[in-house]
């Protein structure tokens, strides 16, 4: 495997993720997915670096980058109450942290090396405490499936316009989802 590393993205990472993040775009296309993940708009990506809010992983003898994933912090009407759904993210711990847009190099899936990334996403955010909130769409079982690997806890199927949600908690302070 691998070795990699994961840190804080720098403003010059800023072009080197919106081309990763073209190219997952193109290989999601052609798998048939609709997932619409990019390519990301570079005053987007150098926003988030300036405010800290995005990572990379990248391989630790090359640093070349394969992977991002962007965190921000949410409030109670992010994930507001729905009907149907028995989730109310005010009984979660506090701060809550929602990691979305998370990219890894399509060449590179399939060998750990997305689940190092999260791990090492988690470590990065537990001094902040609190709650981790990720979602996907809900028919996407593959991912589903690695966020329950990852220790996260499956909490809601929420609607979203036209399609539904599956929304998954690791609780930071706990270490667990």
């Amino acid at each position: 495997m691998t070795h990699t590393t994961t840190r804080l993205a720098l403003p010059s990472d800023a072009e080197t993720i919106v081309a990763l993040s073209a190219q997952v775009q193109q290989h999601l296309t052609a798998s048939g997915s609709l997932q619409d993940i990019g390519p990301l708009k570079l005053e987007t990506v150098l926003t988030a670096a300036h405010e800290k809010r995005v990572y990379v992983h990248e391989d630790a003898q090359t640093r070349e980058t394969i992977g991002c994933a962007f965190v921000r912090p949410i409030d109670e009407h992010y994930f507001p109450p729905s009907s149907g759904a028995d989730f109310d993210i005010t009984t979660l711990a506090r701060p809550w942290q929602y990691v979305h847009t998370v990219m890894l190099r399509p060449e590179v899936q399939g060998r750990g090396l997305g689940r190092q990334f999260f791990t090492d996403v988690v470590e990065l955010l537990r001094p902040c405490g609190g709650t981790i909130l990720l979602d996907c769409w809900a028919g996407n079982d593959k991912l589903r499936e690695f966020y329950a690997k990852c220790g996260c806890r499956f909490v809601a199927t929420l609607r979203e316009e036209d399609y539904y949600i599956a929304v998954f908690v690791y609780e930071l302070a706990e270490g667990k989802g």
